[in-house]
């Protein structure tokens, strides 16, 4: 008995490139903090127990039921990653800009308080 079945490999298979997507443009795991054997590892575990867990999960190709539309499906589900990830770089630089200023307006505010002059 199998747990994984040839169809359910190709719904791993995209689930990873979604997540891969995710991991590359992140903010924590994009850098150099973590390997890129780890964030694979990382993301082909997350894949797996997606797939495993869930099984309602149904992959559509698109207008061609072929190589080619599960090759469009993996670039989309790459590209969505991507853009996962990228919005969550918008979100944790706002809150990063935001504490920055926060620390200018108190920096500035206690200058006037400590001005020797």
């Amino acid at each position: 008995m199998s747990l994984l079945g040839y169809g359910e490999m190709e719904l791993v298979v995209v689930v990873l490139l979604r997540i891969f997507g995710f991991f590359a443009t992140a903010p924590f795991f994009s850098g150099q903090y973590i390997n890129n054997y780890v964030k694979a590892g990382i993301s082909f575990i997350i894949a797996l127990f997606v797939v495993i867990t869930n099984n309602t999960i149904a992959i559509e190709y698109g207008f061609w039921d072929s190589t080619l539309g599960y090759a469009g499906a993996c670039i989309v589900e790459a590209v969505i990653g991507a853009l996962i990830g990228f919005c969550a770089t918008i979100i944790f630089n706002i809150v990063i800009f935001a504490g920055s200023l926060i620390d200018s307006q108190a920096g500035l505010t206690m200058a006037t308080v400590y001005d020797p002059s």
